[in-house]
């Protein structure tokens, strides 16, 4: 004997399937995928430095001056807390103490040379007291690509110029420039 309750056995179909997606619950589930892989595709491409959540765990970029370096441990002690510059990071702020300022640069993650350098307002131009690459040597060449000349005691880089600087086997560019007390600089490869 047949039972008149009984149903036909479900299935899918094409119309099935378009119903959930233009439903509500289907709707609000293609909205929560695509912001799933929206946060997913930042956090797989975005670099370390900008996930940072606590501003108050940078490291500050300034170092009390301490004894003399020797070649081969100045980023232990002289650049040891400073924050670094990577290369394609854009503008990035640059905490300055009276005008001292210490700039490690990094590409890949990778230190590759540091700055120390005094910025001076009244004649809007940067002293730089240090220039090193990656093994703590002295950096020799440096050029000012805004005035197309090169960098010494008689040409002192201005307020936001551009520095050529030979790092290894690459040649990098370092806009500099400060606007009251807040500092920034863009690093480049060239």
């Amino acid at each position: 004997m047949k039972k008149g309750n009984e149903s036909k056995p479900k299935t899918s179909s094409p119309s099935a399937f378009l119903a959930f997606w233009s439903s509500l619950p289907g709707i609000l589930t293609g909205v929560a995928a695509l912001i799933t892989a929206i946060v997913g595709l930042y956090l797989a491409l975005a670099p370390r430095e900008s996930r940072r959540t606590d501003a108050n765990e940078m490291p500050t970029p300034y170092v009390t001056p301490t004894a003399a370096t020797s070649p081969g441990n100045c980023f232990e002690q002289e650049f040891a807390k400073v924050y670094p510059l990577e290369v394609g990071s854009g503008g990035q702020g640059i905490e300055s103490k009276d005008g001292a300022l210490r700039i490690k640069l990094a590409e890949n993650r990778v230190a590759i040379g540091a700055l120390r350098l005094k910025f001076y307002r009244a004649g809007d131009y940067f002293e730089l007291e240090q220039v090193v690459d990656g093994q703590c040597r002295p950096v020799e060449g440096l050029r000012n690509l805004s005035r197309q000349s090169p960098v010494d005691t008689n040409n002192k880089p201005k307020n936001w110029d551009t520095l050529q600087i030979p790092l290894g086997r690459h040649e990098y560019s370092l806009r500099l420039g400060c606007d009251g007390g807040n500092c920034s600089a863009d690093f480049q490869k060239l």
